[in-house]
């Protein structure tokens, strides 16, 4: 997968397990979705998430429509981000 890395301004080849090791050193993960996506209940609709690493356990995911910061975010552990996780899927990624 390419990510544009915003610190040292250029494009990289990264994989899934590179992207946790930028998480778990402190630095946020966005990505760009294709379309947009609707949660199962129909309640919440996005289409560009950051990811961060809350305390080294627990990684939140923001959601973000257009350029509007939704209110909504949600806590996952290293095992729900093999579910919700998903870069491969992104139209873009900008590690942060």
């Amino acid at each position: 997968m390419k990510a544009y890395d915003m610190h040292e301004n250029k494009e990289i080849e990264v994989t899934y397990d590179d992207l946790i090791d930028f998480l778990n050193n402190n630095r946020q993960i966005d990505l760009t979705l294709k379309a947009p996506v609707t949660d199962a209940d129909g309640y919440l609709t996005w289409d560009k998430e950051n990811w961060i690493n809350i305390d080294g356990r627990k990684y939140q995911r923001n959601y973000f429509l257009g350029d509007r910061a939704l209110r909504d975010y949600t806590h996952h552990n290293i095992y729900d981000l093999k579910n919700s996780f998903k870069p491969e899927e992104a139209l873009k990624i900008e590690i942060n």
